[in-house]
């Protein structure tokens, strides 16, 4: 008997030490890729007071997008008052509208004044987050190559003649920076997959053990005799594991799919498509990572 309640306390051992320690080992190291050095500068304001209650969340959804779309497009923080500002405003869409009804206005505005030719708006009636969140990450990009054209105006001319301005083609990413195609696993993913593992070593521990036969060792007479009880414990373990792999299993699942919609997401938000025109030609660049 003693031999078997040693072998379950092996057993739990094992299943809960892989448990804790695989999501801390199997986690992977933040890391992000350094900005580029550039002049054109910008603060990105949002406004959302118009929702009320529901007004801070929808800050902090929107607030990926001075990531995910000015860093990308080469736009740092703005060093002083005198840098422009990119004001977006959301605001029910009518009285009384539902929280997914919105009203979008973006304008580029310096010292308090808007610029000519620099406001964006939309209808977004019955948007998700993640909708909106696209939406305004298009919008984000037309301002931004509006910042490039005042930047390009404000350059001085030389005495020859400039060529032909073209669309600038996107700078090709370092070699293995897979960061925004690919958002970084949630914990979901590394637990699920750390339970579903350790799941699987009680199921080795423990399906030895419950097929194996109990045994006693000396005369059935004798007061010394031992006896070696197997069966129970070993089904103990083979219950346990079980769960957990099936718990494990299902965190994993869920784990996947949130993050195959974060990196579709992701990728849409930082897709535009934007006129432009030259002395002599014009055309639509199409900007984004596939």
């Amino acid at each position: 008997m003693r031999l078997g309640q040693g072998l379950v306390a092996r057993g739990l051992a094992v299943v809960l030490a892989l448990g804790i320690a695989m999501p801390a080992a199997a986690a992977p190291t933040a890391g992000g890729r350094a900005s580029e050095g550039t002049e054109l500068r910008a603060a990105l304001v949002i406004d959302t007071s118009a929702l009320g209650d529901g007004g801070p969340s929808m800050t902090d959804v929107l607030s990926r997008l001075e990531q995910d779309v000015l860093r990308e497009r080469g736009v740092q923080p703005a060093a002083s008052e005198a840098d422009p500002r990119i004001v977006v405003v959301v605001r029910p869409l009518a009285q009384g509208a539902g929280v997914f009804d919105n009203r979008v206005d973006v304008t580029i505005e310096h010292g308090g004044e808007p610029w000519p030719d620099a406001s964006w708006g939309f209808d977004c009636p019955r948007c998700s987050d993640g909708h909106l969140l696209n939406k305004v990450g298009v919008t984000l990009h037309s301002a931004v190559t509006r910042l490039e054209e005042e930047a390009r105006a404000a350059e001085p001319t030389s005495s020859e003649p400039a060529a032909a301005s073209e669309p600038a083609e996107p700078e090709p990413e370092a070699a293995g920076d897979d960061t925004k195609e690919n958002p970084k696993l949630g914990p979901l993913v590394w637990a699920g997959g750390a339970t579903a593992v350790a799941g699987v070593v009680g199921l080795a521990v423990g399906v030895p053990l419950a097929l194996r036969e109990d045994t006693i060792i000396g005369d059935l007479n004798s007061p010394t005799r031992q006896g070696y009880q197997t069966r129970t414990p070993g089904w103990t373990v083979t219950a346990i594991g079980g769960a957990a792999l099936v718990a494990g299993g299902a965190l994993l699942a869920v784990g996947l799919i949130r993050w195959s919609r974060e990196k579709k997401q992701l990728r849409t938000a930082t897709t535009a498509l934007t006129p432009w025109v030259s002395g002599e030609r014009m055309g639509l660049s199409l900007q984004g990572r596939f």
